[in-house]
């Protein structure tokens, strides 16, 4: 009995002593978790406060955002009033040194038809390339220019522009067909390239500045009636002497109308790119006048000397005809889809002094139950995404 007993309890301290270590077991493998649990808690109290400030500092760059673009569009539109003024400033002076030069290019076209017909010496050729031409533009003036004409002041001698401008290219075309040899007709026709993007860019485009924008406006010269940015296009090459279909190439998308008058091989497409980067690679083929085909817009992108651009169009956003800083312009940085082309080679040049027909580059017919788009960038979704000049 009494050995049963013992037995008995040495079994139980046995199982005692068994339950006390797994006790100290359970204790140790509890400690490693307890200490990673509060490591947890000590780093997100620590990195709580760095993400409520990152919170904030996003808030405050998209405040920031805002107000640049408050500031940018404040700055578009005293751009676009000024450059009105600067037009209204060149239309005036281009106008009057052109009339102070009519009279000798009218008097004496039979003189440069005889002078461009005759084989030129060593000593012209060197004048040539040190002076200017006949139909260059001429020097800035000495006096303060004049004040910019109002509307109805431009629309007044816009037919005299027009009337100039046809006796000249009249004058350079006499030259031209009294060409004696084809580097005398080729020197021609660099002339008249020459001239003819001044026309457009100088005489032309500002007398229309001020001009009412309308969607559905087809003004036929500059004034109080409404103008669309394809009519303003068509119209001002019309006045300028190419034989366009005013009407017809204004209704087209923008890049067809760029397209007509640019051969494919010398367009260049950019989609979404950015505004100063597509500036830049335009400028790069150098000065000149380009056309322009937006996502549902199109106009004149004008390059000139030292890398300043302008856009001239008639601006929706103005609700008027306009020449504005390319880089400020709204219309160009908000296309997803440029389409551009440079006017004015020796193509366009001999159809210009020859008076031939342009005919307008339209767009195959949907078939039925599907819909045409007039934007450029659903038309030309095919096309490739960037292209150099």
């Amino acid at each position: 009995m009494a050995q049963r007993r013992s037995s008995e309890n040495r079994g139980r301290r046995r199982r005692a002593g068994w339950l006390r270590g797994a006790g100290r077991l359970r204790g140790a493998g509890r400690l490693p978790l307890l200490r990673a649990s509060a490591a947890i808690r000590l780093a997100a109290v620590r990195v709580a406060p760095l993400c409520v400030a990152a919170v904030r500092v996003a808030i405050a760059f998209r405040i920031a955002a805002l107000l640049v673009a408050v500031l940018a569009a404040g700055a578009c539109r005293e751009a676009g009033s000024t450059e009105r003024g600067e037009g209204g400033e060149r239309g005036e002076n281009g106008e009057r040194a052109v009339r102070g030069e009519r009279a000798d290019t009218t008097d004496g076209a039979a003189a440069a038809a005889e002078r461009a017909a005759s084989p030129p010496s060593a000593s012209e050729q060197a004048g040539r390339a040190a002076q200017p031409g006949p139909h260059s533009p001429p020097s800035p003036p000495d006096r303060a220019p004049a004040a910019p004409l109002d509307r109805s002041a431009r629309a007044a001698a816009y037919p005299s522009i027009v009337a100039d401008a046809e006796g000249e290219r009249r004058a350079l075309a006499a030259a031209w067909r009294a060409a004696r040899s084809a580097d005398d007709a080729d020197r021609v026709l660099d002339r008249a390239s020459i001239a003819l993007a001044r026309l457009v860019a100088d005489r032309i485009l500002p007398a229309w500045d001020g001009t009412p924008w309308s969607r559905s406006g087809t003004a036929g010269s500059p004034g109080a009636r409404p103008v669309a940015c394809g009519y303003l296009v068509s119209t001002a090459l019309a006045h300028a002497g190419l034989r366009v279909e005013r009407a017809r190439l204004a209704r087209q998308t923008a890049e067809d109308i760029v397209l007509t008058l640019v051969p494919e091989e010398r367009v260049a497409r950019f989609r979404r790119v950015a505004l100063g980067s597509f500036l830049s690679r335009v400028a790069a083929g150098g000065d000149g006048v380009y056309l322009v085909g937006l996502d549902y817009h199109v106009g004149f992108l004008v390059i000139e000397g030292g890398g300043a651009s302008y856009f001239h169009h008639a601006s929706e956003l103005a609700g008027a005809v306009l020449r504005e800083r390319a880089i400020l312009s709204p219309a160009l940085a908000t296309s997803h889809y440029r389409v551009v082309g440079k006017l004015f080679d020796r193509d366009q040049a001999r159809a210009w002094l020859g008076q031939t027909p342009i005919p307008t580059r339209e767009r195959p017919a949907a078939a039925p139950g599907r819909s045409t788009s007039t934007s450029t960038s659903t038309s030309t979704s095919t096309s490739t995404s960037t292209a150099d000049l």
